[in-house]
């Protein structure tokens, strides 16, 4: 009878007449571009795994970055977004995400995908400018499953201090505590925290961001720059020789390529640093769950639209390996 009890007091949560309708239309767009956005990335990573030309080059690097979004859209957001839409309505409430060890595998997933994207514009910065290179050094699997294993040990390692810490807090008793010390040790453990998640925003998400648009705009401004020479008509017409098709159509791909790289940059930025950029200079805003509900929106959005653009930019690049 108490079970009985329970699950209904659980479904009044979940289906409160009390709740503005956005709340409702906002927790089922969400779970369903989630849901969205894992299938088509299981539809990509059963892709890569078919075609053995895409488990090469930049599809390694590629791939990961699959598995990281899959991770996130499959596991932790649906399971974040189910937490913010009870904290709407009952904010007192810690529900579901107050797990040390679920908040740090979530924050080495989110780390490495940042990481793994500034490998990514790397290698493809070297593919296009210095093919040479590229092919001599940096296609060797080798090396790129070693970028892999890098990113992963990269965000675990950003994560560890925050999961100690918050392990730490978990086992202390502040209740044993006089008022005087308790209130000024709950202080310093906010300080603490502060300092401690702009550090890791800082390692894990502003770095690889900065790297990824300093890579990708000098590369859209390089190729711009030799597309906008090649069009201009030759000085001794007579004596000069076309450009072979074949090199016309490389170029033409490389430019598709920056551009797109250079767009999706701008995309990343605005879908994918917004959480960060709040949660560390502005905590007091973020912790109130209707901020999360945009800043999560923002998230699902960037990774249910990155399918398509790894699709085209996975496509261009393997054209040019």
């Amino acid at each position: 009878m108490s079970d009985k009890s329970t699950s209904g007091s659980q479904l009044d949560k979940a289906v409160d007449p009390d709740r503005p309708l956005w709340q409702y239309f906002w927790i089922a767009v969400t779970m369903a571009l989630s849901l969205l956005a894992a299938l088509l990335f299981i539809v990509l990573l059963l892709a890569v795994g078919r075609k053995r030309k895409l488990r090469a080059g930049a599809g390694i690097l590629i791939s990961n970055l699959l598995i990281s979004e899959l991770l996130l859209t499959a596991i932790f957001f649906p399971l974040s977004s189910i937490a913010i839409y009870h904290s709407l309505a009952y904010p007192k409430d810690y529900f579901l995400l107050s797990d040390a060890a679920l908040d740090f595998v979530r924050i080495s997933v989110i780390y490495s995908f940042h990481w793994n994207g500034a490998f990514l514009a790397l290698n493809r910065y070297c593919a296009v400018l210095h093919p040479r290179f590229y092919q001599d050094k940096f296609s060797s699997r080798r090396l790129l499953f070693g970028l892999v294993v890098l990113t992963w040990l990269i965000g675990f390692t950003i994560a560890v201090p925050t999961y100690t810490k918050n392990v730490f807090e978990d086992t202390l008793w502040y209740e044993d505590l006089s008022p005087d010390y308790s209130s000024s040790n709950n202080s310093s453990s906010k300080d603490h925290r502060k300092s401690l998640s702009c550090i890791r925003n800082t390692f894990g998400a502003y770095i690889p961001a900065v790297l990824i648009g300093a890579i990708y705009c000098t590369l859209f401004c390089h190729i711009a720059v030799l597309y906008r020479d090649e069009r201009r008509p030759p000085a001794t017409s007579a004596s000069s020789s076309a450009s072979p098709p074949t090199e016309s159509l490389v170029r033409q791909r490389r430019l598709a390529v920056a551009k797109m790289l250079f767009v999706s940059y701008w995309f990343f930025g605005v879908c994918f640093m917004t959480t960060p950029i709040i949660y560390s200079f502005f905590p007091s805003t973020f912790v109130r769950p209707e901020v999360q509900t945009w800043t999560r929106t923002l998230d699902v959005l960037g990774h249910t639209f990155n399918p398509v653009s790894r699709q085209k930019v996975r496509r261009h690049c393997g054209r040019l390996m």
